[in-house]
């Protein structure tokens, strides 16, 4: 596994952005989760369908950091409390958000990106906020250790690492 080889390696504080692992070897603790935006750069929206509903999400171009097999699902929520699932298929697909968020910034479609990386696209108009009263589900961050006893200096780190994670823009407990 890659944890494993990771701490034979001597690596003492991997983390992992998404779902917690299964393996009952490590222990994942929950530094913060991040908030997704879903954004388009402004020469996209000027020439794209226009964006009211969760629906119209479909009819674009998207750029994303994973593909599944029958489409990427987005599943939405307002501030009311309504929901909203919609497949997506992505143009592009890299296993890299900063090339996401650098081809969206380019106008090449629409994605769902975490505040943080994009922060300051937004606040310079780079980038805009699409279906703003809509939010995706938070993304966790983890600080994943072994079951074994964790030396204080990891102790130390995983407070000071978390305390940085939730000083970001759109991080959350």
């Amino acid at each position: 596994m890659l944890f494993r080889s990771l701490a034979e390696a001597g690596i003492d504080l991997p983390t992992q952005a998404g779902h917690a692992l299964p393996d009952s070897t490590w222990v994942a603790r929950r530094l913060c989760a991040f908030e997704w935006v879903l954004c388009a750069a402004p020469a996209y929206l000027a020439q794209a369908a226009p964006l009211q509903a969760p629906d119209d999400l479909a009819g674009h171009q998207w750029l994303s950091h994973e593909q599944g097999a029958e489409g990427l699902p987005l599943t939405l929520q307002a501030a009311g409390g309504a929901r909203a699932t919609v497949r997506v298929m992505p143009r592009v697909v890299s296993n890299n958000l900063l090339t996401v968020a650098q081809m969206c910034s380019a106008g090449l479609g629409l994605a769902a990106l975490s505040r943080p990386e994009v922060e300051d696209e937004l606040r310079s108009g780079r980038l805009l906020a699409v279906l703003p009263g809509w939010r995706l589900e938070p993304m966790p961050v983890w600080a994943v250790t072994p079951q074994r006893a964790r030396p204080a200096k990891v102790r130390q780190a995983l407070e000071a690492l978390g305390t940085a994670l939730r000083a970001l823009p759109g991080a959350q407990e």
